[in-house]
């Protein structure tokens, strides 16, 4: 191969070794600005105030004599991106760049907005659910452990 000839295929060569000698840090980076973007179009941040918020009016109501002015002033230092950092090496962690493109573009549609809309109603009525299904697994365990009880009194 003649040095002229061999120009573009040295060119490619080292273009593709620098590539992939910084990819590793890029690839970090990627994910962590795609798991940026994912909580944001989810409205994870905001969620999060909005639990802290619920949080809060539990700590009020435990609380009656401290000033309204004491909340509203603790509230107003609360930042949304603090959550959101602290949650983005977690996604990175848990969630490939592919996954997170996809979650993003599903929960930018106007489908995935309607389930992110719905979603804390759901949330909460699973939880009720849950809740009343395990009062009867605990009720149906307990007449079991009786039964079973009566049926071998030497135990």
């Amino acid at each position: 191969m003649t040095p002229v000839r061999s120009l573009p295929v040295l060119l490619a060569l080292s273009i593709a070794l620098t590539g992939a000698a910084s990819l590793p840090g890029q690839e970090t980076d990627r994910r962590e600005e795609l798991a940026r973007e994912l909580l944001e179009v989810t409205g994870s941040g905001a969620l999060g105030i909005q639990v802290m918020t619920q949080m809060i009016e539990s700590f009020k109501a435990a609380n009656p004599a401290v000033p309204e002015a004491f909340w509203d002033e603790f509230l107003a230092e609360v930042d949304a991106t603090e959550l959101v950092e602290l949650t983005v090496p977690v996604y990175v962690k848990h969630l490939s760049a592919e996954e997170m493109g996809a979650a993003i573009a599903f929960y930018a549609t106007p489908e995935g907005q309607a389930i992110l809309t719905k979603m804390p109603v759901i949330v909460q009525e699973t939880m009720q659910a849950g809740q009343a299904w395990g009062v009867e697994i605990a009720q149906r365990v307990t007449e079991r452990l009786q039964a079973w009880r009566e049926s071998h009194p030497e135990s």
